[in-house]
């Protein structure tokens, strides 16, 4: 069985001070009571003083999973890299880099019908060997948005099992 899914929610990235939006996709191959998975996510600022700060993270997932009555719960591990890209204040252009993460999350799955699953959950992520990313004010008083050492999300979505 393949199980893609989508889901939308709101992340904190911290060390940003910046609220951010997800919107994220995946595929799993259940095995067992195990779920292998692909999973690719989009995060960009909804709430900032800063300049724009947008990531890709591309990662794998491995989770346990758990039925309780018609739900599953399911609580796993992610490994992940993302691309952050970032605006820097004018007009010095924008700074890109990559980051190495691990993360974790627990995740709610009801279903709909025979294929399709509400899902619901929060994860979080931290970057390898990253702390808090020290900004300094340009000569404008302008500094960029610094870098998230970490982020915690919720989410809810849907699964389709094919």
């Amino acid at each position: 069985t393949l199980v893609l899914g989508g889901r939308v929610g709101p992340r904190l990235a911290g060390g940003s001070d910046a609220a951010m939006l997800s919107a994220g996709l995946s595929g799993a191959v259940p095995v067992g009571a195990w779920w292998p998975s692909l999973q690719l996510r989009y995060d960009t600022v909804v709430m900032s003083h800063r300049p724009h700060l947008d990531t890709f993270d591309l990662g794998l997932g491995f989770a346990r999973v758990f039925a309780l009555g018609a739900m599953d719960l399911r609580a796993g591990v992610t490994a992940s890299a993302a691309l952050l890209r970032r605006e820097l204040p004018r007009p010095a252009g924008e700074e890109t880099r990559v980051d190495l993460r691990l993360g974790a999350q627990g995740v709610a799955a009801i279903p709909l019908d025979t294929h399709l699953h509400l899902v619901a959950g929060l994860d979080f992520d931290l970057a390898q060997g990253r702390s808090r990313d020290e900004v300094t004010d340009d000569a404008n008083g302008h500094a960029p948005t610094p870098f998230p050492f970490f982020t915690l999300g919720a989410f809810v979505g849907l699964e389709l099992g094919l």
